[in-house]
């Protein structure tokens, strides 16, 4: 890119929507918290670090058991799909 070209949510999230949708792995569970995921990072103005209450991305993903949320972010976070660090 020459500097003046303006990147896109289309040009953020389109590689990784290709890469879900090619990734047998996932469950739809999987993809509703990275729906979840962007969704906030969208409404943190993209920022590179934001911070998401787990309550806010079950809400958003509309996954109810505590239990199933944490076994697909942490396969998440081993399939690479996300990087989490835990707020001090």
């Amino acid at each position: 890119m020459t500097g003046n070209e303006r990147i896109t949510m289309e040009d953020l999230l389109i590689p990784g929507i290709v890469r879900m949708g090619s990734d047998s792995r996932l469950l739809s569970t999987h993809i509703s918290i990275l729906t979840a995921i962007s969704i906030s990072w969208y409404h943190s103005g993209f920022r590179e670090l934001f911070s998401v209450t787990r309550r806010k991305l079950m809400a958003y993903s509309k996954i109810a058991s505590i239990a199933t949320y944490h076994k697909r972010m942490s396969k998440l976070i081993a399939f690479m799909y996300i990087r989490y660090l835990v707020d001090k």
